[in-house]
Parts: C-alpha cells; structure tokens; sequence
C-alpha cells in the first residue's frame, strides 16, 4: 500500500475562497465569510496561500503587505492536521514570498515587499506565539481587551533580518 501524499504550498486564487470561508469557520468562532475573502482577494495589498494535501486545503494564511508592512491577518491549520508543523511551512513560505515581492508579481504589478512586520496574537495561544517567535517575531506590546471575548493581544514584530537569521536555525 503506498501512503505517500502530495503537499503542495501555493498562492491562493478566487475559485479556492469557498474552501478557504469553510476552514476559517470551523477554526474560528468569529470568521470572514467567502463574499469577504472574495472581496479582499482584489485589493492589491492581499496575499494570500494555502497549504494543500491530496487536493485539500488544510491550512491557509493571509496577509496585508502595503507601503513596505506586513501584517498577517489570519491562519488557520484544520484541527485534523494540527501538530504536524504544517503551519510553519506555510507560514515561512509566505513570508519569503512577501518579501521579495513576488506576491504582487502575481498580479501584474510592480514588485514590492516589505520591511517591517506585525501581527497579533491572543496572549493564551501559546502554540502560535513559539511559532512566530521561531520565525524571528519578537514581542512589542499589548492590546487589553483586543478580542471580542476580552482576552488580550500580544503585538509582535518582524524584521527581515530576524526573519533571515530564523530561516536558518
């Protein structure tokens, strides 16, 4: 019996939106729905990937990068596939790609990374906070109260050459 399966990390395009609404509902209690991923998916400043397995989705991530900032906006790993480290792969890919540029290639448009990165984190998630530290994001502050249940957020930083020098442990 072969059990070898195809994984594939790519960028994510209009027809892949339903899938995407479908994992963030059922990772999420508050999610975007496929009108908003749609919607979001051409602004310019949108990027977004997908980590398939077999031809399913089992991760996605996407990211703002507008006038040399990076901000993720959201990822989320299927509960099936959670602890498998599917979410740093994905996640190192998109940034790299980011921040070539070649993101925006995709789209016609001139090339343009980024410099400076951000995102939040809820402050009890604890497996997401040692993956982005493990990809070189470092803790800048706080927001109280940031979530809609009243737990905070921890606002973290990345800089290229910290995501570099990650890249290489």
């Amino acid at each position: 019996m072969n059990n070898a399966c195809s994984q594939e990390i790519r960028w994510l395009l209009p027809d892949d939106m339903p899938e995407c609404a479908a994992l963030e509902a059922l990772c999420f209690s508050s999610f975007w729905t496929e009108k908003q991923f749609r919607d979001t998916w051409k602004e310019p400043w949108f990027a977004s990937y997908g980590l398939f397995e077999n031809g399913r989705l089992l991760a996605y991530i996407s990211l703002s990068v507008l006038a040399g900032e990076l901000e993720v906006l959201n990822m989320a790993v299927h509960p099936d596939a959670r602890g498998r480290g599917l979410s740093r792969q994905l996640m190192a890919y998109a940034l790299a790609d980011t921040l070539d540029g070649r993101h925006r290639t995709r789209r016609s448009l001139q090339t343009e990374g980024w410099e400076n990165g951000v995102l939040e984190v809820r402050i009890g998630n604890t497996p997401a906070r040692a993956l982005y530290s493990g990809l070189g994001f470092i803790k800048a502050g706080m927001r109280k109260r940031y979530y809609s249940d009243g737990e905070d957020a921890l606002i973290m930083t990345l800089s290229p050459e910290d995501f570099r020098k990650a890249l290489t442990r």
